[in-house]
């Protein structure tokens, strides 16, 4: 699956960006990579940002362990909508 890679000052600027209910959170692969699913690209609640987006690296996940699953969780409750590497 192809995911969308950060770099530090990508990630500063754009984590926890959040537009009405939609929220970004970025999350750590297995090699340390901030990263977010693709979807955030033409999600209409993030065309603000859009450009800033499509700046991002695109990469191919891979899975760190089942903590992110578990944080996961816990984000989804607090927001509408999240962009992760579902």
């Amino acid at each position: 699956m192809e995911v969308l890679k950060a770099n530090n000052a990508q990630y500063e600027a754009l984590n926890n960006f959040t537009n009405e209910n939609s929220h970004i959170s970025f999350i750590q692969d297995a090699d340390g990579n901030n990263i977010i699913g693709k979807e955030v690209l033409t999600d209409d609640k993030f065309l603000e940002i859009r450009e800033k987006l499509k700046n991002l690296e695109e990469i191919t996940f891979k899975p760190k362990n089942t903590e992110i699953w578990k944080n996961l969780k816990t984000t989804l409750k607090e927001h509408d909508t999240i962009y992760t590497p579902l």
